[in-house]
């Protein structure tokens, strides 16, 4: 049966509906209709508008935005953490340790900047060189990956002393006019590198741990200390042991696996 288009009354077949004043009453409903395709006549529920739709799809966009900014912070956050300072510069120098082509990083991160850039030349070629070459040996017979760069214990005040008698007498083993107290450390940390070593020809593997110390002289930067050490004996008292002008066995100078 047909109903008033107006007020919604139910007719009969051709009955005219006898409202008076259909515009004007039902002028809001007319409008209702015309923008939302929704009939209060016919009842049912009424649908979203489109501005309530867009509203909530913004709001989303905008947490999804935010959220991903947030992650994108942290992971920028992490990799300074990790490519800068005393971290950054360990891991630096793990990767170099035992590459084939490591050796010129290896001297610029333990010697002296004005040494280093004294030694460039026939002298310097020479001694890296000889490290690359060293270092190709131990990667014929066996690949090296590295696992982790572990921070450690921050180095007190004699541990820093003894790091500035091992600076000066590492560039010592170079030029013999390099003194202690041309270097003055400011702080320093232990890492620990660890690395996973696979022999080629017997496929077996072991973990093999170093450790080494970076320390930030003044004028210098950070720099890496790397002594040879006794499978019993710890980098922090090997420093000790340095610090207050204590003298210990000569350190060798030629790398080693």
């Amino acid at each position: 049966m047909p109903f008033c288009r107006y007020c919604g009354k139910e007719l009969a077949e051709g009955e005219q509906c006898s409202c008076t004043t259909p515009v004007a009453v039902n002028a809001p409903a007319a409008q209702e209709r015309s923008a939302s395709g929704y009939d209060p006549a016919f009842g049912g529920d009424k649908p979203f508008s489109v501005k309530k739709e867009v509203s909530i799809r913004n709001k989303l966009l905008i947490i999804g935005g935010a959220a991903l900014t947030l992650v994108m912070l942290i992971l920028l956050i992490v990799f300074i953490i990790n490519h800068t300072g005393a971290r950054g510069a360990a891991r630096d120098f793990s990767k170099c340790l035992y590459s084939a082509d490591g050796g010129s990083d290896y001297y610029s991160m333990t010697l002296p900047d004005k040494l280093y850039s004294s030694l460039k030349g026939n002298k310097l070629d020479a001694m890296v060189d000889e490290f690359n070459d060293t270092n190709d040996e131990v990667n014929d017979d066996y690949k090296v990956k590295l696992k982790k760069v572990k921070k450690g214990s921050k180095l007190s005040s004699k541990e820093l002393d003894g790091a500035e008698a091992y600076f000066a007498e590492n560039a010592g083993d170079y030029d013999r006019s390099y003194r202690k107290e041309e270097y003055k450390a400011k702080k320093g940390c232990i890492f620990k590198l660890t690395y996973k070593i696979k022999d080629k020809q017997t496929k077996k593997t072991k973990s093999y741990t170093r450790e080494i110390a970076l320390v930030y002289f003044k004028g210098e930067e950070w720099k890496v200390l790397c002594p040879d050490l006794g499978d019993e004996e710890s980098l922090k008292s090997f420093l000790k042991a340095k610090g207050g002008g204590t003298s210990s066995s000569e350190i060798a100078s030629e790398f080693g696996f």
